[in-house]
């Protein structure tokens, strides 16, 4: 079991200045502080399993839990993901204009229930400050090849499944962003069996 401490901001974080590709964190329990940004955070992390891993926002969290950037090549397996305020598991497709999309996205036997934003998220615009005085958008790009194999089961949450252009930054603050999928025509390619019990998306 990892607890994370108060004042912990992202829990465990693979960064692409750390050089981390095939990443298996396997088997773990992660307790989330309530000022956790995320539990756990990758970018730029090609290759990332997860396997038998249970993440909790526990009481007062006011941040997320498993946030995945800039990343293909993605496995969870038997992974759930409660209680967070915001997303139980989001994806963006990049971060930058730079950066190459996301892709290649497996969840096989994964459970996202009673978190305040979503079960999943899919955000193809990544870093988006389009609100702001100076607005900025940061990378837009597809998210191809999302696989759901065995069963599912996503329930309890704000939403189930939400894909969007809006990073989860103005998620509040704009529940119908200028960037969504339709007009900056970015999409999310879901393919393989579906099985879901719980929220509708």
């Amino acid at each position: 079991t990892v607890e994370l401490d108060l004042g912990s901001g992202y829990g465990i974080n693979l960064d692409n200045n750390a050089a981390v590709t095939n990443f298996t964190f396997k088997g773990f329990s992660v307790k989330a502080s309530p000022t956790t940004s995320y539990a756990f955070k990758a970018y730029k992390a090609d290759g990332l399993t997860f396997s038998n891993d249970m993440f909790d926002g526990g009481s007062g969290n006011s941040g997320g839990g498993v946030d995945i950037n800039t990343t293909s090549h993605v496995a969870l397996n038997n992974v759930s993901s409660s209680n967070f305020h915001k997303n139980g598991f989001a994806i963006t497709s990049s971060y930058t204009n730079a950066d190459p999309a996301s892709s290649d996205i497996t969840f096989n036997g994964i459970t996202a229930s009673n978190n305040g934003w979503t079960g999943i998220s899919f955000y193809t615009v990544g870093a988006d400050n389009s609100t702001k005085q100076t607005p900025t958008i940061g990378g837009s790009n597809n998210i191809a090849g999302v696989h759901f194999l065995g069963s599912n089961t996503i329930s309890g949450n704000g939403a189930g499944i939400k894909v969007e252009g809006d990073t989860d930054a103005n998620e509040t603050a704009n529940a119908t962003p200028s960037y969504t999928v339709t007009s900056d025509g970015t999409t999310l390619d879901l393919d393989d069996s579906i099985a879901f019990s719980g929220n509708s998306t």
